[in-house]
């Protein structure tokens, strides 16, 4: 199960700023892709989340919230990094897209979603391991954009979206 997306967005303001910075995390050129749902992709993506994590240094930038792929910073800094560092072990850049959401208690987060061929996998700076989108980690996550393959923009929403869904 996948979460789905309806209407456009607005791009976070920030993003623009890094397209500015860092063009290569643009998704205009990108085809939706998936990563493989065997076992042994999954350890890779899990070993790359818990080693960076392990390394990461969070820092909360409230004040001026500057999005930058870094080993020290926030979420947004961490999702930045992450997709960098799973680039450079083969994982497509077509199968994985930032998204924005709120979590109860703690207001903004930003997470990186990796497509499989069934689920949506969760890089999480908060969690210790990748987990499933629909597992119970996520209940008090409220998810409000994701970004489109393909295109500059974003979508808002509610669960993530299907391939069919990306490729519209």
């Amino acid at each position: 199960m996948h979460i789905s997306s309806y209407g456009i967005a607005p791009q976070p303001k920030q993003m623009k700023a890094l397209l500015k910075r860092h063009p290569r995390f643009s998704k205009k050129n990108d085809k939706p892709e998936f990563v493989s749902s065997k076992r042994s992709t999954y350890n890779l993506i899990n070993d790359i989340h818990k080693k960076f994590k392990h390394n990461f240094h969070y820092v909360s930038d409230r004040s001026k919230d500057i999005w930058q792929p870094s080993k020290t910073g926030d979420c947004e800094d961490f999702v930045f990094a992450m997709i960098d560092e799973l680039e450079k072990v083969g994982i497509p850049k077509g199968a994985m897209l930032a998204v924005t959401c709120k979590v109860k208690g703690l207001g903004g987060h930003m997470v990186l979603a990796i497509q499989n061929d069934w689920t949506t996998l969760i890089s999480d700076v908060r969690f210790a391991s990748v987990l499933r989108w629909d597992t119970y980690s996520f209940d008090r996550y409220s998810w409000r954009r994701i970004q489109c393959t393909g295109k500059e923009t974003w979508q808002w929403c509610f669960k993530f979206p299907t391939l069919a869904d990306l490729i519209k």
